[in-house]
């Protein structure tokens, strides 16, 4: 079978596309999840990439954020985003921490929890409820 300067450029061009959509994307390696309505629980031996959970609520809301989180390398960052896509609070870790934060959201609508692994291994435990 012959092949034509144009298609083996054309297919060169077509792997070198499909190999740099793979490298922008998530890498997660052991990943296992519980996840309920007020809760996710994870753990994993290799997490590069962001998980996201909508959290609904009310202006004027007490909230409670509970966190837990082992961290045996790398950073994993844990933030919350009101409605307006405005940064709310925020927990980096580069090692073991547990923590408790009470919160009175001020916006209604739609809240983002974005848990962000830069190449980490470990897990995390993040809960929230109504105050």
């Amino acid at each position: 079978m012959k092949v034509t300067k144009t298609t083996f450029l054309a297919q060169i061009v077509l792997l070198a596309v499909l190999l740099i959509g793979c490298a922008s994307s998530q890498y997660r390696m052991g990943w296992i999840e519980v996840r309920d309505e007020n809760s996710i629980r994870c753990s994993y031996s290799r997490f590069d990439g962001k998980e996201k959970v909508g959290i609904k609520a009310e202006e004027g809301q007490e909230f409670r954020l509970s966190t837990d989180v082992e961290v045996s390398e790398g950073v994993l960052t844990i933030q919350l985003f009101d409605p307006d896509d405005s940064l709310v609070w925020e927990e980096r870790s580069a090692e073991d921490n547990a923590k408790v934060e009470n919160l009175v959201l001020k916006t209604s609508g739609q809240y983002k929890l974005i848990i962000t692994g830069d190449d980490t291994n470990g897990s995390f435990d993040i809960s929230w409820e109504e105050k």
